[in-house]
């Protein structure tokens, strides 16, 4: 699941078993010393765990095979997700009403927010 659904930066590379920035899906032993970044980070057995638990609690089928829940039902569940962790973002923040949290899956994507925001306003 960890590598499915995203661009060529999650796929895993054959003879080698990790991704383009070296990165396994799996989670790190908990001595080893690791380098973070905003593109990848290894999964800590905290953080593996509490995906895991996330999806098969909310994403998979009730079945014995944990499939990924039918698309409508999928995106309902993940808007959802996505709607209690902006949430909970904006209370531990202490945000004042009207500010928004916007999620995105990589620092590269973010730099375009800027000019979505800019697009927006001149388009008023």
């Amino acid at each position: 699941m960890l590598t499915t659904g995203g661009d060529d930066r999650s796929l895993i590379l054959e003879g080698v078993g990790t991704n383009k920035y070296h990165i396994k899906p799996q989670p790190i032993d908990t001595g080893d010393i690791f380098r973070g970044s905003c593109t990848g980070n290894p999964p800590t057995e905290r953080g593996y765990n509490a995906a895991k638990r996330l999806y098969q609690n909310q994403l998979s089928t009730s079945n014995k095979n944990n499939e990924l829940l039918p698309q409508s039902e999928l995106d309902l569940t993940l808007r959802e997700i996505y709607s209690n962790q902006r949430t909970r973002l904006s209370n531990l923040l202490h945000l004042p009403p009207g500010a928004e949290i916007i999620l995105v899956p990589s620092g590269s994507d973010a730099e375009y927010l800027p000019i979505a925001i800019a697009r927006a306003i001149q388009s008023e």
